[in-house]
């Protein structure tokens, strides 16, 4: 049944991606269609536009206006507006703004020196048209367009005026046949409403800039189309295009089409191209439970209901399954392995007894390993107690040598000389390497105490212990992060460490010793660099074992033990050290100690 739903997967993609096709191409038709509509209506205003202009330059040349006689050009007006009922009014303007004719019956003086037409023809001396007003004779609202009259001097002498009433757009829908839920709507250049179909009166006169289509048309402010929420907030499909007057764009005309109904047709497809993928999906999973029922599942029931049985230890049981296919090759398949089972059983058993006994064993191994951490903490006292015995011994051939140096130097000849010199350098090395077996063994016993440490501080008070008069050596000490542990044992890592540098750096060269520090997996990092001999990466681990030696004794003094008491000292604080170098070309050592807490005793 999985498979069947993974299988109608690719068909649901395409049909849905059919769906969304469909859906972009009535998307482009409707805004097509749209932008039809809404340029057959701007053809229109245009119409009434180039009729207004036409008629106001014949009003131009009548006798009755451009005399100025009131009462004459008023009854003349009057005649002609019964041949135009697309305009509210005729009328004529003093170039003061008081209107003297007009074809309806005036109350009073009127002026419309503040009127955007009147202000725009007195200004360029030509046609022009205003602005969304409500007319102060007629009480309408109307688009009003102005044409100068001269006269022989060429001096503006008045403006005829027309007002076009805006009742003829809301005649417009019906006009062009809008379908169902289809809106019409003119805005000035303001976002004002001029005229909407449907429902003119409710939105007529309403002032709406922040609303998104009118926003989106105002920004643009020339033709094109968009998908948006109307002033309505209905989402639909709109063609806009502006509303050309005498100087320009007066107002805009957009035509919106509801998304619901633009993409009827692609919805309903997709509606029932995925109910028929249903039914095909139910039908095929009916098919293959029905089948899967009488072929597959009796006997994958017997297999479970046997490995039941296999699960409590009744290994005897078998499927009995003798058809073909894939099902009765796997139940003979589980039949070999319960025989197999049966016999693993037996070694089974055996190897859990030979388990034990190795378990014993290796009881026995731990008690001997408690044994040996025992015997090598005796040794680590044997060594403290041996080393202190051989230093008696070792004074005293140091002090009687010393004497017969100093009392019978001149009846030596030169190889008594050189006997005595060696016995002495002898014993004095065998006292450096008792000093350090003593530290080292201490090292293993000793309780530290922790605290914070400025590693500075502790690494200058070193180096300075560390200088030689006759030794050209140069410190570069980096800023240190702080460390916990005991002062005095991390005091001699640092002193091994720094006369290290110095010891391996050849006496004729300048010692240069480079010590800086970071922090990292929240521990402080120390690292101290040279300009030595060096040494070969692959015997990096020996350097830090007892009496181990990468260099000859008699071109580099030492023990072979100082190394080893810094490893014993770091891993005792629960950090650790190692080293990086190549021959000829310097050492850098490395070692980490933790930043706070209690410390940690590794030993």
């Amino acid at each position: 049944m999985l498979l069947i739903l993974i299988a109608m997967l690719p068909i649901a993609g395409l049909t849905v991606y059919s769906s969304l096709d469909l859906r972009q191409a009535q998307a482009d038709a409707s805004k097509a269609e749209a932008l039809r509509l809404a340029r057959s209506a701007a053809a229109t205003h245009a119409s009434y536009v180039e009729g207004a202009r036409q008629l106001l330059i014949t009003l131009s040349l009548l006798p009755e206006v451009r005399s100025l006689d009131g009462e004459a050009c008023s009854r003349r007006l009057a005649e002609m507006l019964k041949g135009f009922p697309q305009y509210a009014n005729l009328a004529a303007v003093r170039p003061d703004g008081d209107i003297y004719c007009s074809a309806l019956i005036l109350v009073g003086r009127v002026n419309v020196a503040d009127r955007s037409w009147f202000q725009r023809a007195v200004k360029t001396r030509a046609f022009a048209s205003g602005d969304y007003q409500i007319g102060r004779i007629t009480g309408r609202a109307s688009i009003n367009s102005g044409y100068p009259v001269f006269d022989n001097s060429g001096r503006i002498s008045a403006i005829a005026m027309v007002a076009l009433d805006l009742r003829w757009l809301s005649e417009l829908g019906p006009t062009l046949g809008l379908p169902e839920g289809v809106t019409l709507t003119v805005i000035d250049r303001n976002g004002t409403i001029l005229t909407r179909h449907p429902d003119p009166a409710k939105w007529v006169g309403k002032a709406l800039p922040d609303a998104l289509i009118v926003k989106a048309i105002l920004e643009q402010r020339h033709e094109g189309t968009t998908e948006t929420s109307g002033v309505d907030g209905i989402r639909r499909l709109y063609a806009f295009t502006p509303l050309v007057g005498g100087q320009g764009t007066v107002a805009y005309l957009y035509v919106g089409i509801p998304s619901a109904v633009a993409f009827a047709l692609a919805n309903l497809a997709l509606s029932r191209g995925l109910a028929a993928l249903a039914l095909v999906a139910a039908g095929a999973m009916a098919v293959a439970w029905l089948v899967a029922s009488r072929s597959i599942l009796r006997d994958v029931n017997r297999l479970a209901d046997v490995s039941r049985h296999w699960a409590v230890g009744d290994l005897d049981v078998r499927t009995g399954i003798s058809a073909g296919g894939e099902i009765g090759h796997l139940a003979r398949a589980f039949d070999r392995m319960a025989g197999s089972l049966k016999e693993t059983t037996v070694s089974r058993d055996a190897l859990l007894a030979e388990v034990a006994q190795r378990r014993r064993a290796e009881e026995k191994l731990a008690e001997g390993l408690a044994e040996v951490q025992s015997v090598n903490k005796e040794l680590d006292g044997f060594a403290y107690s041996v080393s202190h015995d051989l230093r008696a011994p070792l004074r005293a051939i140091d002090g009687f040598s010393r004497i017969l140096v100093e009392d019978h130097a001149t009846r030596l000849d030169g190889e008594g000389k050189r006997v005595l010199d060696v016995i002495r350098g002898n014993t004095q090395r065998m006292a450096q390497l008792i000093d350090d077996i003593l530290a080292y063994s201490r090292m293993g016993r000793l309780e530290f105490r922790f605290a914070d440490i400025s590693m500075e501080d502790l690494a200058r008070s070193a180096f300075e212990d560390l200088r030689q008069p006759d030794r050209a050596i140069r410190f570069d000490l980096g800023p240190l992060p702080p460390a916990r542990g005991d002062r005095a044992v991390i005091r001699q890592v640092w002193d091994n460490l720094l006369s290290n540098a110095v010891k391996f750096t050849r006496p004729r060269e300048q010692a240069v010793i480079e010590v800086r520090g970071r922090i990292e997996d929240h521990q402080a990092v120390y690292s101290v660099r040279d300009n030595g001999v060096g040494f070969d990466t692959q015997y990096a681990g020996k350097l830090f074992g007892v009496f181990q030696r990468l260099h000859r004794q008699d071109e580099f003094e030492g023990t072979g033990v100082g190394l080893a008491i810094a490893h014993r000292v770091v891993h005792r604080h629960g950090g650790r050290i190692w080293a990086e170098g190549r021959l000829n070309e310097g050492a850098t050592f490395h070692f980490s100690l933790p930043t706070g807490g209690d410390g940690h005793d590794g030993s």
